[in-house]
């Protein structure tokens, strides 16, 4: 890809610019960076093409011109960066534009650039790269698995024991709040030899016959990768922009062939290894005890981290929490962290509606939609790019309005019909049985 970065006069020595753009230049894309001001000698010709923005005028020096580029007012400097950038821009004509400077972002999203935005900005842009990838995985350079997406297929059933004589090395740090555990459940459901290692792997003692290595992503301390092997080696990444960076490294450090993103699909260019769509799902062997709709006795509950905190990225949730125990009252709402996943799953099967809310650093599809379908709970979420992919909007969740929550939920349609298509939905295609089947479709493209 031919990737923009707009920076600012402070960017080209800024810590933060400078590993984006190096970041993005060793993943392979050509890389233009474009600054009013100077450039730290880490962004060398061999990093990146520099354009220097003249913020001046007139162009060029002299008795006369001289002393009047150096009399120029700022709102003159700031109009004549923004209009010369955009300049730049259009003769350059990249597939992507990342914009350091925030009062730039409506020109070069009006001149239809798509904008790879921080997900501090979540609304109001129309190129924004988060939201155009779930639907065009071209743009954000995702892989094509050949996986049909999910709100398209019909529900299934996946039989046990059918995936009988398949090899699977599985690392990952094992945690009672690991997704990892629910797929090692789910690969031994389907029949497969899972061989689980943890702290350590040696690659160069994979069995050649096995299906494919799969790497977790997992509480630090990193995994000890020694050897290499032939067999196909993918990471399941679970974190959007908060852990962006140690995951480009670990998927390196991991001799990844492939890395699965679980959302924040608008990430895959950020990889030098082909990426694909692989979410979280339904760990149904925790789906004990679920109780009939109309016999809840919690209208909404949220278990999350964030509610006993001050300010922060949680400012919101914490907010909504607060709004909703008012309206519906303290004993039928339950808002809190901290709880096992046996006891989360006891919360939301006796919930009529489960929020959510990704707090502000990014705009993730969390493992908590699928324990809400998954348990038979309303989903009323903020809408995260992709999860249309997922589940149909409206008649299978419903979205949160953060402004103004109550609404959200005393919404004229049903609860009670929104919660039923969504488990529907929820155990006939997104169990973690399902994502073993999808598992192994991924592992043939990138061995392929």
């Amino acid at each position: 890809m031919k990737i923009a970065v707009l920076g600012t006069s402070r960017s080209g020595v800024e810590p933060r610019t400078i590993r984006l753009v190096t970041s993005l230049a060793a993943v392979g894309h050509e890389v233009v960076f474009v600054s009013p001001g100077h450039v730290d000698d880490r962004i060398d010709a061999s990093v990146a093409q520099v354009v220097t923005i003249d913020t001046r005028w007139p162009r060029a020096g002299g008795t006369i011109a001289g002393p009047l580029r150096r009399r120029n007012p700022k709102r003159l400097r700031i109009s004549n960066m923004r209009r010369r950038a955009m300049a730049i821009l259009t003769s350059l004509q990249p597939d992507l534009v990342y914009v350091a400077d925030r009062e730039l972002v409506r020109l070069v999203d009006d001149r239809g650039f798509t904008i790879a935005s921080d997900m501090k900005t979540k609304q109001g842009i129309v190129n924004n790269l988060a939201d155009l990838a779930p639907q065009r995985p071209m743009i954000a350079g995702l892989a094509d698995s050949g996986i049909t997406p999910w709100v398209q297929r019909q529900p299934s059933n996946p039989i046990a024991g059918r995936h009988r004589g398949r090899r699977i090395v599985l690392c990952y740090h094992p945690t009672d709040t690991t997704p990892a555990r629910y797929l090692h459940a789910a690969l031994e459901r389907a029949g497969v030899g899972v061989d689980h290692r943890y702290p350590d792997v040696d690659l160069s003692d994979v069995d050649p016959e096995t299906d494919g290595v799969v790497f977790v992503e997992s509480p630090y301390p990193a995994m000890d990768v020694t050897g290499g092997t032939p067999v196909p080696v993918v990471y399941w990444v679970h974190h959007g922009e908060i852990h962006l960076y140690q995951n480009i490294r670990l998927a390196q450090r991991y001799q990844a062939d492939g890395v699965l993103l679980a959302h924040s699909w608008h990430l895959a260019h950020r990889f030098s290894s082909p990426v694909y769509r692989f979410p979280f799902g339904v760990p149904t062997e925790m789906l004990a005890g679920i109780v009939p709709f109309g016999e809840r006795n919690l209208d909404v509950s949220m278990i999350a981290a964030g509610f006993d905190d001050a300010g922060g990225r949680y400012a919101t949730r914490r907010e909504v929490a607060k709004v909703l125990t008012e309206d519906f009252g303290s004993e039928r709402v339950l808002f809190r962290g901290g709880l096992s996943p046996k006891e989360m799953f006891d919360v939301y099967a006796r919930s009529k509606a489960v929020i959510d809310e990704g707090g502000s650093l990014h705009r993730p599809i969390t493992m908590r939609i699928f324990e809400a379908t998954g348990s038979g709970a309303a989903l009323v979420t903020e809408p995260a790019p992709g999860i249309e992919l997922l589940y149909e909007p409206v008649s299978e969740f419903m979205t949160l309005d953060a402004i103004d929550p109550v609404s959200s939920l005393r919404a004229d349609r049903d609860l009670s019909e929104t919660a039923a298509a969504g488990n529907i939905r929820a155990l006939g295609i997104h169990t973690y049985d399902h994502r073993v089947d999808e598992l192994f479709t991924i592992l043939e493209h990138v061995s392929s």
